[in-house]
């Protein structure tokens, strides 16, 4: 006899389990819990395979752009856009025909008279010991927290 189609078994599967015997409904019982776990089995190992694939996938395009697979899991996404920046931007020339640097490193223009390691550049929002400085100096001027340590002279 040809084994039955999918169809045929959901037919056949139609059972009345009020007319069926403590010891059948037992059987159906662990018919179904080893039908479920052979099921779940069968997904989770379809799901391994997909997960081993992806990881494939993005090993073989990190090391495209020069990113370890845990790197870039453990970057947030502006770290792994900047890492593929300097990636791509690797050795590229200025017009002058210098490698251009990330970033111009500036020297401090103000320092905390308080607290010497408290410096700002002058670039961007004003740090809170500015702030509170200039707030308990009434007159007091920026130009009383220059730095006394010199400062390079831009070209």
């Amino acid at each position: 006899m040809p084994p039955k189609s999918t169809k045929q078994q959901r037919a056949n599967f139609n059972v009345n389990v009020s007319k069926m015997s403590d010891k059948e409904l037992r059987d159906l019982q662990r018919q179904a819990a080893v039908g479920l776990a052979q099921k779940a089995a069968k997904r989770v190992e379809e799901l391994r395979a997909e997960y081993a694939s992806v990881i494939d996938q993005m090993t073989a395009l990190g090391a495209e752009y020069g990113i370890t697979l845990n790197k870039l899991l453990a970057s947030t996404p502006a770290q792994v856009l900047a890492a593929m920046t300097d990636y791509a931007t690797e050795g590229a020339e200025s017009p002058g025909g210098t490698v251009k640097p990330k970033h111009q490193v500036v020297p401090p223009k103000y320092r905390n008279p308080a607290n010497h390691a408290q410096t700002w550049t002058g670039r961007g929002n004003r740090p809170t010991w500015v702030i509170d400085w200039l707030s308990s100096h009434p007159g007091g001027k920026m130009s009383e927290l220059l730095s006394p340590l010199p400062v390079k002279s831009r070209r």
